[in-house]
């Protein structure tokens, strides 16, 4: 993996490709766009070739040494990701519960980044979502940005940078990433992953721009594409019941249990793509898909709490599909 690798972002890898060659690194960025379109994958890169041991050349990584190898599993002391993740093992919590980053993550984070590099040639930290900050939290981020310590990095990644503090976008570098045309994906998923131009199409067309979208989609069982919105409802139960029944294999002798497990994880799968596909939705405007995160994240606690998930999918489908037809049929 390098720069050149991102599909897409060429601007935004750009610009930070010569910040590095220049060595005049900003101490702040904000990557801001669509879930999904390259930031994570971007950050990675970028910390790869400030932390990188045996930089080919200047601003590129060669992502085989033991550092790049240590962040591309997300385990270099010097790389810190500030996440959900990280604070719910600060809380001693599931993830799941997780629904804003809080001052006493931004403590934590402050009190890692205060100490010397490990063995890395700075401290970076990648903090995500930046725009779902408690207001202490943004205060306490604040005051890191006014005084930052010395040979530190931060990078705030944010689906809206509206959603920080001006105070705190004045004092970062914003780097936007696009979405992805369709015909960008089709061709990715055709030339890359060896997939059919008509199913490469659909999983295109499905993504809505986002490429991490599309591979979520490629990944699943035949592509697990549901158009609940136009489907009858017997449609619904029948690719729900059809979720859980993956395609047999020469040696299917598989215990129930083992069964059961397969169809989870296609669940969640599934549910992880509509989560996103809906997540870009909200940030293109559409106000109507807070309420349905909010059901999709409800349904995997459930799927993960061990409900049915073929209930726990049929469920979430059939109120959807209502919620879909309201809205297209107002009534006044």
């Amino acid at each position: 993996m390098s720069f050149k690798s991102i599909i897409g972002q060429d601007h935004a890898c750009q610009v930070l490709t010569s910040a590095l060659v220049r060595g005049h690194v900003p101490h702040a960025y904000i990557f801001t766009g669509a879930n999904g379109v390259g930031k994570r994958t971007t950050a990675k890169e970028w910390a790869k070739a400030i932390q990188c041991l045996q930089p080919p050349s200047a601003g590129e990584s060669c992502g085989l040494c033991a550092s790049c190898e240590k962040i591309d599993k997300d385990i270099h002391p010097d790389v810190l990701h500030i996440n959900y993740d990280f604070q719910a093992t600060l809380k001693v919590e599931d993830t799941e519960k997780q629904i804003n980053l809080k001052i006493d993550t931004m403590r934590a984070m402050e009190r890692l980044l205060s100490f010397k590099p490990y063995e890395g040639r700075a401290k970076i930290a990648i903090v995500d979502p930046a725009d779902q900050l408690t207001e202490d939290a943004a205060h306490s981020l604040l005051k890191i940005l006014e005084d930052p310590p010395p040979a530190v990095h931060i990078v705030l990644l944010s689906v809206d940078s509206h959603g920080i503090l001006p105070t705190i976008r004045s004092r970062c570098q914003t780097v936007a990433f696009r979405t992805l045309p369709t015909a960008m994906i089709e061709k990715f998923l055709t030339e890359k992953h060896g997939f059919p131009p008509d199913a490469a199409k659909e999983m295109a067309e499905f993504a809505e721009g986002s490429l991490e979208l599309a591979l979520a989609a490629a990944e699943g069982s035949d592509g697990a594409v549901m158009d609940y919105e136009n489907a009858t409802v017997n449609d619904i139960l029948e690719w729900c019941a059809q979720l859980q029944r993956p395609k047999r294999s020469r040696d299917d002798d598989q215990e129930p249990s083992s069964k059961g497990r397969r169809g989870r994880i296609e669940t969640e799968k599934f549910l992880k793509r509509l989560l996103l596909q809906h997540q870009n939705r909200l940030y293109s405007g559409e106000l109507s898909a807070q309420q349905t995160l909010q059901q999709i994240m409800d349904a995997m606690r459930k799927v993960r709490q061990n409900v049915s998930p073929q209930l726990t999918l049929e469920v979430l489908l059939l109120s959807l599909r209502r919620h879909a037809g309201a809205m297209n049929h107002p009534s006044y």
